[in-house]
Parts: C-alpha cells; sequence; structure tokens
C-alpha cells in the first residue's frame, strides 16, 4: 500500500512539474511591443474634432488608414518597454468606456517584412484606447496614471498634440 501511495505521489508530482514550463511560458510571455521588429508612433485624423475618418491607424487588409501622418515615428527600446509595461499594467486597461472616441495618436508594432502585429490607438480627449492584435474592437478605459504614461510617451515620440484634452 505504501508503494502504491508513492507511486500515486510520485506521478502527480511528475505532473505538476510538466505543467510549470507552461505556465511560466505564459507569465512571460512577451509583448507585441517587444518582440516587434519595429514599433511606429502615428498622428491620424489630423486635428478633427468631429467624427473620425479612422477609428484605428490599420484598416482590413493591414493598409494604413488615408489619415495617418507618415513617416511615422520610430518608438526606442526603452519606449517600446513602457508602452509593454502599460499594456500589462493591473488597472491600466478598464471597461469603463465613454461615447467619445476621436483618436489622434497610435502606435503600431510591425514584423520584419513590415506587416503590422498590433497597435493601439489612443483618444486623449475622452481617456480611451483600441489596443491589441489587429481586427476587432477592443475599446478600453485607461486609468489616470496609465493616461499620464500614454501622454508622456507619445510627447517623447515626437509626436505633437499629446495634451489634448477636448474636442
Amino acid at each position: 500500500m505504501q508503494s502504491l501511495r508513492f507511486i500515486a505521489v510520485a506521478v502527480a508530482n511528475a505532473f505538476a512539474l510538466s505543467l510549470w514550463p507552461s505556465v511560466a511560458a505564459a507569465e512571460t510571455r512577451q509583448s507585441p511591443w517587444l518582440t516587434a521588429h519595429e514599433v511606429l508612433a502615428y498622428e491620424l485624423n489630423g486635428g478633427s474634432t468631429g467624427r473620425p475618418e479612422c477609428l484605428r491607424a490599420i484598416e482590413m487588409g493591414g493598409a494604413l488608414c488615408k489619415t495617418v501622418a507618415l513617416p511615422g515615428k520610430a518608438l526606442t527600446q526603452t519606449q517600446r518597454e513602457r508602452l509593454a509595461a502599460l499594456s500589462r499594467a493591473r488597472g491600466a486597461l478598464n471597461d469603463e468606456l465613454t461615447k467619445c472616441f476621436i483618436p489622434h495618436h497610435t502606435f503600431v508594432a510591425y514584423d520584419a517584412k513590415g506587416r503590422p502585429l498590433a497597435e493601439m490607438t489612443v483618444c486623449f480627449m475622452c481617456d480611451m484606447v483600441d489596443v491589441g492584435p489587429l481586427g476587432g474592437t477592443r475599446l478600453r478605459g485607461v486609468s489616470d496614471t496609465a493616461l499620464n504614461e500614454l501622454r508622456g510617451l507619445c510627447r517623447d515620440s515626437g509626436l505633437g498634440g499629446c495634451d489634448r484634452r477636448t474636442p
């Protein structure tokens, strides 16, 4: 009986240990902001305060929306780390949505072939972002702390209008 109990404990421990690498990998999975070949910051929708022509920078098929101001500003490694940290920070993004979403700034991660991988489009007037892998609506509210970090990242990347607060 002792040997059966020993075998059962050994099998349970082996099973638990076999799960560890996948759990550890999920916790340390790299953000697209860090794994991308390049991350560019753009202004979009010009100075428009009305209904935006572009709700995100990347349209269906992967093309940039026509109101995206070129060229984009390449983020440094430190700026990319700030964006990744913000994306993962507990409470930074929330489900507090408003009716306003007139985005004027966006961050896009690209692979080595120039294909977009992820984007974060920001509306500083309503404290919301559209964030995630491409495709689908991912509107999220932004905490005050995260919004201040995004404003700083926007300014540091060289974009204008980062302090805009009203339409």
